[in-house]
């Protein structure tokens, strides 16, 4: 985001000028610092349901400035509509003002967040999406202080405030900051996907390995159908020394991007070295050469891709790949022919066998995919 230095008389205008803007409710000293942070949160409680579609990575809307005419009574109740124009609920100004957030469409987020301090007096969202505008123009100053506004009219911390924080700490490399605030993000709201997945991988880069592996979970449990978190997830439980633990959800991210010799191959090596098991090792090697062969140039699959990807020369590193594959096929192939007088163990699944679906799989998924 493009950076404007800001001064102290800058700052003190540009407060000034907000509350000019937002009236009474949205200046320090006056009305939302007077009342009591409880009959805060009472007031604010109607407009908190939801509140993770603000988050532009949770937001699927589209970014368009809504035309009311009227505003509508507190809750979202429409008032009595005194023209042809359509009279929208502050929730469809809050899904408007995530789209835009996400679009960086800063001119948008500015209107929405005045139309709603003026209109929603008693909501958050008005600060929050100012605030948002605000770091967007390189005011951290003044960014800082909506979200302190924001979270004076909700009589308390909210999850995605909390979020926000932690992205502009990071923003200026405080790291530990940025950590406090998104664990504050998801102690508020543990079904905040973004917040659970960055948590998962700033502990997985500190090798923090049973931190990481709570907040792979629970961002599974809101995403069941990313195959790259599966196959992080199975990449932590390798390093927690629990490959039976690492199965399930390599053959999850398999089962969700078939085309993925890389998670194959992930799986092959833990039945082969960690589990002892050549059989179900065998058995999935199998099944990468064969995906490995469709993928090279030449092949049937190959020749019925994009024109774009037709004719493109095999690649050196895919050659080698095979070989390999090859090679460690003929390894195994001796190791079960060795232990064919003893009694075989069943191969394990493959990768190749349905996955049954998890309980999460069959909920419905809070916020966007």
């Amino acid at each position: 985001m493009k950076h404007l230095a800001s001064h102290s008389m800058f700052t003190f205008v540009s407060l000034a000028a907000l509350g000019l803007i937002t009236g009474c409710a949205t200046s320090p000293g006056t009305q939302v610092d007077k009342l009591s942070a409880q009959e805060n949160a009472k007031r604010a409680r109607p407009f908190l349901e939801g509140s993770f579609m603000a988050l532009p990575s949770e937001n699927s809307a589209t970014c368009r400035v809504p035309t009311d005419t009227v505003s509508p009574a507190r809750g979202g109740t429409k008032a009595n509509q005194t023209s042809a124009a359509e009279v929208h609920s502050w929730k469809t100004w809050v899904l408007a003002g995530g789209a835009c957030v996400r679009d960086q469409k800063w001119t948008e987020v500015l209107r929405i967040g005045e139309w709603l301090s003026q209109n929603e007096v008693e909501a958050p969202w008005g600060p929050y999406f100012l605030s948002l505008h605000a770091q967007a123009r390189g005011e951290s100053l003044r960014a800082h202080w909506l979200l302190d506004l924001a979270e004076k009219k909700a009589g308390g911390e909210m999850a995605v405030v909390q979020y926000e924080r932690a992205r502009q700490s990071l923003a200026r490399g405080e790291t530990r900051a940025a950590v406090s605030h998104m664990k504050a993000a998801v102690a508020k709201d543990d079904e905040l996907a973004p917040a659970q997945l960055w948590l998962a991988q700033v502990h997985e880069r500190e090798q923090l390995w049973d931190d990481a592996v709570i907040h792979y979970a629970a961002y599974l449990k809101l995403r069941p159908k990313s195959a790259a978190a599966h196959f992080a997830y199975a990449e932590v439980q390798l390093q927690r020394q629990k490959p039976d633990e690492a199965i399930e959800p390599l053959l999850r991210a398999i089962h969700l991007d078939p085309t993925s010799l890389k998670t194959r191959l992930k799986l092959a090596t833990v039945y082969e070295q960690l589990l002892k098991d050549p059989e179900s090792s065998l058995k999935v090697l199998k099944e990468a050469r064969s995906l490995a062969s469709d993928l090279a140039p030449g092949s049937r699959t190959a020749a019925s891709k994009s024109k774009r990807e037709r004719g493109v020369p095999a690649s050196p590193e895919l050659q080698l790949e095979i070989q390999q594959i090859d090679q460690r096929i003929r390894v195994l192939e001796e190791q079960v022919k060795a232990r064919q007088p003893a009694q075989a163990q069943s191969p394990r699944p493959s990768a190749r066998q349905d996955v049954p679906p998890t309980r999460s799989e069959s909920e419905p998924v809070k916020g966007g995919g």
